[in-house]
């Protein structure tokens, strides 16, 4: 009797664990998006990989999971935190496209003045 007990409480702490709800699933969908806005600038390639690993898991296997349980309310929150990701990204392929183009007209200055600091070119 004691292991039958024993049994069915671990059956009962592990469903009850592993169980999640539409609003942990919310939550942590928040928590996620949140943590990327803070950290975005930081992100190397490696990272963005796994974030966006991350964000497919809530956009589609979660979001289909719960999606016929949200309120509109909810359903309205998910969607303001997948456009807030999707903004994320391109915020950071702007920074890197600047960082790009400022790099190129550095070298382009240097190139330039390399040029005409030539004292064959100025004879």
């Amino acid at each position: 009797m004691c292991r039958l007990f024993q049994f069915f409480l671990i059956i009962t702490l592990t469903v009850s664990c592993s169980f999640e709800s539409k609003d942990s699933y919310i939550s942590n969908f928040d928590s996620f998006v949140t943590r990327t806005s803070e950290n975005y600038k930081g992100y190397d390639e490696k990272a963005w990989v796994n974030a966006d690993t991350t964000f497919v898991h809530f956009q589609n296997r979660d979001y289909q999971k719960w999606e016929s349980k949200l309120t509109p309310q909810e359903s309205a929150r998910v969607n303001e935190l997948i456009g807030k990701y999707q903004a994320l990204k391109i915020k950071a392929g702007i920074n890197q496209f600047n960082s790009g183009i400022n790099g190129l007209l550095h070298q382009a200055d240097s190139f330039i003045k390399e040029l005409t600091s030539d004292s064959t070119t100025s004879k």
